[in-house]
């Protein structure tokens, strides 16, 4: 559970929602957590440990998180197939490692939660048809 922003000084809550804001807005970005901090001035550790509290995981996992959003956004999309939506998401020529990762967020491999995610788009529609 996140703690509250406030054990921490402005300059670092400041800095924290820096990191989420950028990672929010590039989600496909493969910047090193190690790049994500030099655009901040707090020290290392504090910034990662505060980014831990405030947002509840640690700045590793929030990315992949966001990655994955966006994967299984585009798979929503059924405009792309399982291995150009993991090439568009960094994991060229590493098919498995997309299917590891995307199961650790999402709980299903990307074949599996597509698989759920058009049998719920088939119920929604006909939900809508039949009013």
């Amino acid at each position: 559970m996140p703690v509250s922003p406030k054990y921490y000084s402005t300059a670092v809550v400041d800095a924290v929602f820096v990191l989420k804001h950028y990672i929010d807005e590039h989600p496909l970005s493969r910047k090193t957590v190690p790049d994500l901090l030099l655009q901040t001035t707090i020290g290392q550790n504090m910034i990662r440990n505060a980014f831990r509290e405030i947002v509840g995981c640690t700045i590793i996992h929030y990315q992949l998180q966001k990655r994955f959003e966006t994967a299984a956004a585009l798979l929503s999309e059924e405009r792309h197939t399982i291995q150009q939506v993991a090439v568009i998401c960094g994991y060229r020529n590493r098919l498995p490692n997309f299917s590891i990762d995307f199961k650790k967020i999402h709980g299903a491999a990307p074949r599996e939660w597509c698989k759920t995610d058009r049998e719920k788009s088939i119920t929604s529609r006909e939900k809508i048809k039949s009013l």
